[in-house]
């Protein structure tokens, strides 16, 4: 199924809950738009496949760089709206694999005989800035559904897992 497709099938699913859904792309009042809003609700949504990085963490943790940043330029253009990156993978996706890439890596170093932590590898410097706009991770596997909270975002951003499940009509794992 395309891209295009999923995004019509998670509108009709939301419109199911609330009548106030809408295709965002169709907006022309602002320059960069989420894949899909609910004005009444507050609330905008970016769709996303997941990356093509495979097994290699290191591709994946740059490809998700690249993603945030383009859906942080989006919800710029939504202020005082929660906001959701909703990831779609496949049956064979590992949710906390896809969370861990967007996260970042965690560096280590060795100190005598400890390793200590040292940081954590992202594609771009000022990676906590990057992640404010977005309220929280969403990622589709199948049937699978997962809610993961952005401890990084700003307050007016967030939804909470109850929340974005009532929205839904879905269970989030």
């Amino acid at each position: 199924m395309s891209e295009i497709q999923f995004k019509e099938d998670i509108l009709e699913l939301l419109s199911h809950q609330n009548d106030n859904w809408v295709d965002g792309d169709k907006d022309q009042a602002r320059k960069n738009k989420a894949d899909i809003v609910n004005h009444a609700l507050k609330i905008a949504i970016e769709v996303k496949d997941e990356p093509k990085g495979g097994s290699n963490l290191l591709k994946a943790v740059e490809e998700y760089g690249d993603i945030l940043r383009s859906v942080t330029k989006k919800f710029r253009e939504y202020p005082q709206y929660k906001t959701a990156l909703l990831i779609r993978g496949s049956e064979q996706t590992i949710a906390e694999i896809v969370y861990q890439s967007i996260k970042g890596v965690d560096r280590y170093e060795r100190v005598g005989d400890t390793l200590i932590h040292a940081g954590v590898v992202n594609k771009y410097k000022g990676d906590k800035y990057l992640k404010k706009k977005i309220g929280c991770y969403l990622i589709f596997c199948g049937a699978q559904y997962y809610y993961f909270s952005n401890k990084l975002s700003s307050d007016d951003c967030v939804i909470k897992k109850e929340e974005i499940a009532d929205v839904f009509g879905l269970n989030f794992e």
